[in-house]
């Protein structure tokens, strides 16, 4: 799942640092450019470190249930078909496939929440560094401020906030493509994704029904 998906399900209302925890080993790949988080041998002695480690502990258990989920399955399968159905050939459409459905799964918590991305940013403004690097120091992960850099970017642009709109959501497919050395889409490839972005839109209710039932 992606970031908003991870909050929506598994949010703790006035837990700031169990909800950072949904997010941390995503976010801690994305800002520690070959950072390693092995989630289960993490430790804390303070509460706000056992409030994150839990929130890490359920974005696993999550994501393992999501990425087993039939539901997402189909959703890949309905993206790959469209892509190789096109006659505009894309790079590695199952890795596409698979980026773009949790994608637009955000989008459609974004659109049918309008406040969901406000209400994750809000709830970081509530963290502490000095608790963030303290829980750095004690796992011994290095490049903290690394970390602390990338989040303050994270909190500046606000980025969450604009994934109400599939154009949003094609450029940080876009973004997260030439991040793993993908070539750029062409306008053609763009044309075929926003289309196929709509089709995933239209099965969302359905499967956001089943996806919050197998979470429960």
């Amino acid at each position: 799942m992606n970031f908003l998906a991870h909050y929506y399900f598994d949010q703790r209302p006035g837990e700031p640092y169990h909800n950072l925890g949904l997010l941390f080993p995503d976010l801690f790949r994305n800002f520690i450019r070959g950072g390693r988080l092995k989630v289960n041998e993490l430790t804390a002695d303070f509460e706000e470190g056992h409030a994150l480690i839990n929130g890490c502990l359920q974005h696993i258990s999550s994501d393992k249930l999501f990425h087993n989920w039939d539901g997402f399955h189909a959703l890949m399968d309905l993206v790959t078909s469209d892509l190789r159905q096109s006659g505009h050939t894309i790079s590695k459409d199952w890795f596409i496939a698979h980026i773009l459905s949790e994608l637009v799964i955000d989008e459609y918590l974004a659109r049918t929440h309008e406040r969901l991305a406000t209400e994750l940013y809000t709830d970081f403004e509530q963290l502490e560094l000095n608790k963030l690097q303290q829980f750095f120091e004690g796992n011994e992960l290095a490049n903290f401020e690394q970390f602390e850099r990338g989040l303050d970017r994270f909190m500046e642009v606000r980025y969450l906030e604009k994934y109400q709109d599939s154009a949003s959501i094609l450029y940080a497919l876009g973004r997260i493509c030439t991040k793993v050395n993908l070539p750029a889409f062409t306008e053609q490839q763009q044309v075929v994704l926003g289309h196929t972005i709509d089709r995933l839109l239209a099965e969302m209710p359905v499967k956001l029904n089943e996806l919050k039932a197998l979470l429960e």
